[in-house]
């Protein structure tokens, strides 16, 4: 009987001691981290490189000390995985939108019509340049097809860059904004 008894008392202490309360480290604050896409799943770690010490789906809050942080969204379906590195000084509240695979099709879309409208602007403004007779309606035909080719080759000159930039990138955007004191 004696045995028993005190393979419960030891039973019990082992159960009370493993719900000591969680404090959170000393210097820290709290962090609220917010994506605008409620499914996203995402990490944090201190290094690029280094193991997570947070996962989250969507918003929570997780105590940090002042110093820079790496955010990864993790690739779903409809989500494009990626990093970025934040710098937190104080209680803040960080929100992050994850780059989407929508966006990523809607970047090469507009690289590539970019890069039709620079062909046929220079195609248009060569053809312009090309001397047709001697009649002055024909130079003025050839000077409205030269201004039209040449707009747009000024906008695919714009849209290319744009387009494939937006294509290519994987990382989130992140806004870091402080908490006001209480």
């Amino acid at each position: 009987m004696l045995f028993r008894s005190a393979s419960i008392v030891l039973l019990a202490s082992a159960t009370a001691s493993a719900q000591v309360a969680w404090a959170p480290p000393p210097g820290s604050f709290p962090v609220v981290l917010r994506s605008t896409d409620p499914e996203a799943t995402f990490t944090l770690s201190k290094e690029k490189s280094s193991p997570p010490f947070a996962q989250c789906s969507g918003e929570c809050v997780v105590p940090l000390m002042a110093g820079s942080y790496f955010l990864k969204v993790e690739e779903s379906k409809r989500l494009v995985g990626g990093r970025k590195r934040f710098n937190i000084e104080r209680a803040s509240e960080v929100n992050f939108e994850p780059r989407t695979f929508e966006d990523r099709s809607s970047g090469v879309l507009m690289g590539s019509i970019g890069i039709g409208l620079l062909v046929l602007g220079a195609t248009g403004m060569i053809a312009a340049g090309i001397p047709m007779g001697e009649s002055q309606e024909k130079d003025d035909s050839n000077q409205a097809i030269f201004a039209l080719s040449f707009c747009g080759f000024i906008a695919g000159a714009a849209f290319t860059p744009i387009g494939w930039v937006a294509a290519g990138r994987s990382s989130p955007s992140v806004r870091v904004t402080p908490l006001a004191p209480h």
